[in-house]
């Protein structure tokens, strides 16, 4: 690798790294970087939206945006599901109402 060429990728790399912290400080987020920030597709987040699961706003009618702490306080408050403790509770059900002769 030449010399030219590695000073491009190590400011690509700079870029990114810095582009990233300060999304980090950012106060209000758009749908594509709300859907980074939660690693979810910017389809399912206007999804969440039309079905009222998150907090937006629509300040000119039209572009969604996100306040960054209101979606840190939702995910903070959401309800815990604990998938481990309802399939066993389903498995001590299913095998108390059909005892196995063994």
């Amino acid at each position: 690798m030449c010399t030219k060429e590695i000073k491009r990728v190590v400011k690509e790399s700079l870029d990114t790294y810095f582009g990233q912290v300060n999304d980090l400080h950012k106060v209000a987020l758009d749908v594509n970087e709300l859907g980074n920030y939660l690693h979810l597709s910017p389809s399912y987040i206007r999804k969440l939206t039309s079905q009222g699961k998150i907090p937006f706003r629509k300040p000119l009618g039209k572009k969604l945006y996100f306040i960054k702490e209101e979606i840190d306080e939702y995910i903070r408050n959401s309800k815990k599901t604990y998938k481990d403790k309802d399939s066993d509770k389903v498995a001590d059900n299913y095998l108390s109402k059909y005892k196995f002769k063994g």
